[in-house]
């Protein structure tokens, strides 16, 4: 018995070789997501959505940090990407990933996350989320068409 090593060398990338994820929401989950925005009308500032300031992509100076509350009976588990107004909620993993693919294609913004019923135990890390970087704001756009299309 081998272990495999010899028989399946690692592939390494091609220099240039590039690779593409398709990230969107997925329509087949039916329920939505078990979270809250508890401060969120102080977070709106008079503001109809939570989303940029006029005129450029990021986020505003919010008075204080986002206090999300996880919460089972507001619906199915939160996932590691979530819609949120014009932003989207992320988990810690999933910023992780977005700074590896663009360091400079996103910006957050770090929230207060507590898991209901937990007397305040540690909870996973949760953020804000824009694109802000033109390649990253084109391939978001470009995905929400697409989507948008499929659905209609």
């Amino acid at each position: 018995m081998t272990n495999g090593s010899a028989d399946n060398p690692k592939r390494e990338l091609q220099p240039g070789a590039r690779k593409f994820y398709d990230v969107g929401p997925s329509l087949h989950l039916g329920r939505r997501a078990g979270f809250k925005v508890e401060n969120i009308e102080l977070l709106l500032q008079g503001r109809p959505v939570l989303g940029a300031p006029s005129g450029r992509r990021g986020f505003p100076d919010y008075p204080e940090p986002p206090r999300v509350l996880i919460d089972k009976s507001l619906g199915r588990r939160t996932l590691d990407l979530e819609q949120y107004h014009e932003y989207w909620l992320i988990s810690g993993r999933a910023k992780s990933v977005f700074e590896t693919v663009d360091p400079q294609g996103f910006a957050f913004v770090r929230c207060q996350t507590r898991f209901a019923g937990t007397g305040g135990s540690v909870s996973p890390e949760y953020w804000l989320c824009d694109a802000v970087s033109r390649a990253c704001i084109s391939a978001c756009s470009l995905l929400a068409n697409r989507n948008l299309r499929q659905i209609s």
